[in-house]
């Protein structure tokens, strides 16, 4: 069956049982966006931007790109966000700090900010934090110690192994 396209007016061929009603996905794109388009402001830089009528009831269109989206989704707009603190596989509590120079993808462990704090500053180059009690998110004040380098903090684990040998 020739059909003519509802878009362009060229001539197409097509089976009757299909319904289709243009040449080709680019002329029912272009009617589409005339026709069918709702308009809507993004949420996040306030773009005006047309989307597709089924399209908007499905996605609610609440945003032009997702880009927007995932600016919208991030941090206390994401619904799975529990503050920013997680425990990682290690025992370590770790913090959503991104801005903070020693953060590794966003996030620090939460005994290197407690630190900062008593120390009144950011920790030296290379200086590592001590758990006194061994148990890693047991983040007290009294509980750190800052070592000023890897191998001062591998001497105290020697001699509390010492200890503990003694002990038994």
């Amino acid at each position: 069956m020739i059909k003519e396209c509802d878009q362009c007016g060229k001539e197409f061929i097509t089976y009757p049982s299909t319904g289709r009603r243009f040449c080709g996905r680019v002329c029912m794109g272009k009617w589409n966006s005339t026709h069918n388009a709702e308009e809507h402001i993004c949420g996040v830089c306030g773009k005006e931007f047309h989307v597709y009528s089924k399209r908007a009831k499905r996605w609610n269109a609440l945003y032009c790109s997702r880009i927007c989206k995932g600016k919208m989704w991030k941090g206390n707009g994401n619904p799975m966000w529990k503050g920013g603190r997680k425990k990682i596989n290690t025992g370590y509590i770790m913090l959503s700090l991104p801005e903070h120079p020693r953060s590794c993808w966003g996030y620090i462990g939460e005994h290197v900010v407690i630190a900062e704090k008593a120390l009144g500053r950011l920790l030296p180059k290379g200086a590592v934090v001590h758990h006194v009690n061994g148990i890693k998110d047991d983040n007290r004040s009294e509980n750190l110690v800052i070592c000023q380098s890897a191998g001062y903090h591998r001497i105290i684990h020697c001699r509390q192994n010492r200890l503990k040998l003694k002990e038994e």
